[in-house]
């Protein structure tokens, strides 16, 4: 991602950064703080111990010069706690030099090192220690502080502030879920273009045959293509109404997006990563080979299942939204056509 800042007419390579390792999904339950000083006006950001950094940060490593950076909003009191915490909220952090690219202080870098796959990602991880930043760089579209230290928000409670600032975020899932299906075409392209041109035994004196043409082949891949076809038509739908809902803002739309993307983006990813196995045994010896690309597409399509949240979660979300909606009476996602697979 891309993002300009501060007036500069540049490109400046940016990321986004939950700062949180123990944790795991808990986002909600992140240590990072930002505290806010009413004297300075500016917020001091605080990443406490090693397992509240944030690993896996994409253009972390390398390239990053500034951060989206979700921590708690802590604002000073007088009373004997000494400050009041009000929520995750997501703060623009730089990370490095302009001009000589080096880390600015208090920031600390590392480089998550060679991975499975998609080793073109620069992925790293970071730790912030008293690092200021003025209060203008508080993204404050669901609350925000005054010079003197006031807090408002449209929003009245922590929980609704957090879901509607993770609401944002449910892009990442569709963007997934639509690539996820451009990787099993890929491979069910190559699986059944190969099973047409392969020939394995036949008739007595007679010429061999493709081995499409066996019920067994068939039966591994067929499936897979209407599946293919299914996804494909379900992510297309979900790309709409992600479209509608960032327009409109409607909070029904956010609900039903959440769940779809949440669903669509766990069962896709985990098919077709099982998906790209069946391909590669369909196409024998041959699948074997690193020129046609499956264990190109595995290794760089396996984190799928775990980025922009991780399946088991997601699924669990899903269902938890579907039991209150039931209970509700207000289930109305229009799901069916979603369900050809």
């Amino acid at each position: 991602m891309f993002f300009s800042f501060y007036n500069y007419n540049i490109n400046i390579p940016y990321l986004n950064s939950q700062l949180l390792c123990f944790k795991g999904s808990n986002v909600q339950g992140i240590q990072t703080v930002a505290t806010f000083d009413p004297i300075t006006d500016e917020f001091t950001i605080n990443t406490p111990n090693d397992g509240a950094i944030k690993w896996w940060i994409g253009n972390a490593a390398v390239h990053g010069k500034f951060a989206s950076v979700f921590a708690k909003l802590m604002l000073p009191t007088h009373d004997a706690k000494g400050v009041s915490d009000m929520g995750v909220h997501a703060f623009i952090v730089p990370l490095r030099d302009l001009k000589s690219h080096q880390a600015l202080p208090g920031i600390e870098i590392h480089d998550c090192g060679h991975k499975v796959g998609l080793n073109g990602v620069d992925n790293g991880a970071l730790r912030f220690t008293s690092v200021r930043i003025p209060r203008d760089n508080l993204l404050n579209r669901f609350g925000d502080v005054s010079r003197d230290g006031k807090y408002t928000s449209s929003l009245p409670t922590i929980n609704k502030r957090f879901a509607a600032t993770l609401g944002e975020l449910v892009g990442g899932r569709v963007g997934l879920a639509y690539s996820s299906v451009g990787v099993l075409k890929i491979a069910n392209t190559i699986a059944i273009r190969y099973s047409l041109l392969r020939q394995q035994f036949g008739p007595p004196k007679q010429p061999e045959i493709s081995i499409l043409d066996y019920q067994s082949q068939q039966h591994k891949l067929m499936p897979m293509l209407a599946s293919t076809y299914a996804f494909h038509f379900a992510t297309v739908y979900l790309v709409e109404i992600y479209s509608q809902m960032k327009m409109t803002h409607n909070e029904q739309l956010v609900g039903d997006v959440h769940a779809l993307s949440a669903g669509i983006k766990a069962y896709v990813t985990s098919y077709t990563a099982k998906s790209l196995s069946v391909c590669r045994e369909a196409c024998g010896g041959h699948g074997y080979a690193a020129v046609n690309r499956f264990g190109t597409l595995r290794n760089d399509h396996d984190i799928f299942q775990t980025f922009e949240g991780d399946n088991t979660v997601l699924l669990q979300q899903v269902a938890h939204i579907s039991y209150y909606r039931v209970l509700a009476s207000k289930f109305t996602i229009q799901t069916p056509r979603l369900l050809v697979a």
